[in-house]
């Protein structure tokens, strides 16, 4: 058997023997819990989430976290900027920090330029 094909919807990839089985058209599924491909919770069809203290200019930090889990991630940063940066843990820095997560693509884009 070869290596799947995978197309890109949105941001994610979708393996497209999965995306055919499991019916996920990729039309405003991306990063949803709508898209039964994203259900199934395989790591090698979710995007990569991450959270980079460098794009936080105040915290003079080089600290980047990363997970197949946006949940995970956000729970990481908050112990993480709770702990070296003195923040609070509540709703207004956890809204930050999901302001602050990208997809890893997106993040590679970024710190690259």
């Amino acid at each position: 058997m070869g290596t799947p094909e995978f197309l890109e919807y949105g941001s994610y990839l979708a393996c497209e023997p999965l995306r055919q089985t499991h019916g996920c058209n990729g039309q405003g599924a991306a990063l949803t819990f709508r898209c039964p491909i994203f259900q199934l919770g395989c790591a090698t069809l979710a995007t990569r989430r991450v959270i980079d203290c460098r794009d936080h200019r105040e915290s003079n930090c080089s600290l980047a976290m990363s997970g197949d889990n946006a949940n995970e991630v956000i729970e990481l940063a908050v112990l993480h900027a709770t702990t070296h940066h003195g923040y609070q843990d509540n709703e207004e820095l956890r809204k930050i920090l999901r302001a602050m997560m990208k997809d890893e693509e997106e993040a590679r884009r970024t710190t690259a330029a």
